[in-house]
């Protein structure tokens, strides 16, 4: 498929501020584009302000008189940066939050190009190397899946696939002090929040859209690796790794598109060698 062009674009929306819309939201604004955020925090909007961004308070769906959601629609840009965590209980509602988002967005006069910051959880464990061809779960069974595929295939979204965030506060090896551990041999799909804006700032930049593009670090050691050099550098007392009871299911998921396509280079490569603030 050819790539097309955005339009020259200055006004850029991010729709969740969160621990990665709230960076993006100052980095985009220091490059000079108008930026708008989104939380449905109220306590967040100054932070937001603090940025550099206007600050909206939306909720999905709309749960006050105050919502904002029209006026963070009218842009050049929309950031879709609210992917629930397969664990949490937002998960079973994301289907319906991307429906009404759709149909807000229906409403408008104008379309944004959208970039949705989906997750490489729509992988099905391979045991091998996964590009952005492989096959995904069915959309049926996973909502992320579902929102990929509506916003992609109906309204010409980009597709940013991230592996685990990590970077300053989070720090993997911090989950498991002195844990037993089984999956110490699985080897991880990791990828810093630096690369992710990075990554973000390329697809804006390359003014590539309807692309699908995967986010990770490009080097792939094992869990037992990662929580022993965190372990390590901070002083914690290290897991305990133990064989699995039967074989693990995982996949290697592979970068090597979005850094030919968008000429990107990752600033932090290795999980091993990730920056971090504790």
């Amino acid at each position: 498929m050819p790539v097309v062009t955005f339009a020259m674009m200055q006004t850029i929306s991010i729709l969740g501020c969160g621990w990665l819309g709230m960076p993006l939201a100052r980095r985009l604004s220091e490059m000079g584009y108008r930026v708008k955020g989104a939380t449905r925090t109220p306590e967040k909007l100054a932070q937001i302000e603090a940025q550099g961004a206007t600050a909206c308070w939306v909720t999905l769906p709309a749960q006050n008189a105050n919502d904002q959601l029209s006026e963070l629609l009218v842009c050049d840009l929309l950031i879709i940066n609210i992917p629930p965590q397969r664990r949490h209980a937002a998960f079973s509602a994301h289907e319906q939050h991307i429906d009404y988002l759709t149909a807000q967005m229906k409403k408008q006069q104008s379309r944004p190009h959208i970039i949705y910051v989906s997750s490489t959880s729509v992988y099905r464990d391979t045991h091998e190397v996964v590009t952005e061809n492989a096959a995904l779960n069915s959309p049926q069974e996973d909502v992320i899946v579902y929102a990929e595929q509506l916003l992609h295939n109906q309204w010409g979204a980009s597709i940013l696939r991230c592996g685990g965030l990590m970077g300053y506060d989070r720090i993997p090896g911090k989950y498991f002090i002195g844990r037993v551990v089984d999956t110490g041999d699985i080897p991880v799909n990791f990828i810093h929040r630096d690369d992710v804006i990075g990554l973000l700032l390329a697809m804006i930049q390359q003014k590539a859209v309807h692309q699908v593009y995967n986010a990770v670090a490009p080097l792939h050691p094992t869990r037992r690796e990662v929580y022993l050099a965190n372990a390590a550098k901070f002083g914690w007392q290290p897991p305990v790794f133990v064989p699995p009871a039967q074989p693990l299911p995982y996949k290697i998921v592979s970068s090597e598109k979005a850094m030919r396509e968008l000429g990107y280079r990752f600033q932090f490569p290795d999980p091993l060698q990730f920056h971090y603030t504790p």
